[in-house]
């Protein structure tokens, strides 16, 4: 064989091992991200799925699912700051990303930052208008800015796609109190304390709406 045909056979040789070992190293990544997912997922254990997100992403930097993963638990544990660095890396890779863009929104929620928050909440809004998660977390940052009825509006719709979400069933409760609307907002923190009994928040509120209803009662005897 002349030296240009060995040549090129070495080179599709080289390409063919190449390309194997990038398909051996995808299923690896893939694998680590499934295994840091059941562990983020079915068993809450956040710590632990992110050492495995930071070994998918050893192996590959750009890996999407990975990157929001590590986001999302970060976010889980309170680690609202690097879980927007690491939301953005996402984004950077996909701009629409829904979970990418949620997860930011909520850190910045938890940050205060409930302006900026509704802003990224809208971005993944844009992309799937049912997505709960951006629903509640626009309603709720609505609520700490006092703006009740719009958060109210956000909430209902929120219920709509998923009556069992506690978060938005307090969250509506916590606003029918403010409007000073206190049986309503009972009847809410009620159907949150049927999911869970143990939801204080929920059964502290309560308490507080029958105690207004008490005065009122009172003052009107």
């Amino acid at each position: 064989m002349s030296n240009d045909i060995i040549l090129q056979l070495n080179k599709n040789i080289k390409e063919l091992k190449l390309e194997e070992l990038n398909k051996l190293e995808q299923e690896k990544v893939e694998e680590l991200f499934q295994k840091g997912y059941k562990l983020y997922y079915n068993d809450n254990k956040d710590q632990e799925a992110i050492k495995l997100l930071d070994a998918a992403l050893l192996i590959d930097p750009r890996h999407v699912n990975s990157l929001n993963l590590k986001a999302d638990s970060l976010r889980m544990i309170g680690n609202y700051n690097d879980a927007i660095i690491w939301a953005d890396k996402a984004l950077t890779m996909n701009s629409k990303h829904v979970y990418s863009l949620y997860s930011k929104a909520d850190s910045l929620k938890m940050l205060g930052n409930y302006n900026d928050a509704i802003i990224w909440a809208d971005k993944a809004m844009m992309i799937d208008s049912k997505h709960v998660n951006s629903l509640f977390t626009k309603g709720d940052s609505l609520r700490m800015l006092g703006k009740y009825h719009e958060a109210l509006k956000l909430l209902d719709q929120t219920l709509n796609f998923d009556p069992n979400n506690i978060f938005s069933l307090y969250t509506k409760g916590a606003c029918l109190q403010q409007l000073s609307n206190y049986s309503e907002a009972i009847e809410y923190y009620n159907k949150a304390i049927l999911i869970n009994p143990n939801f204080y928040l929920s059964k502290y509120q309560k308490t507080e709406c029958e105690k207004q209803l008490n005065k009122k009662w009172w003052w009107q005897k």
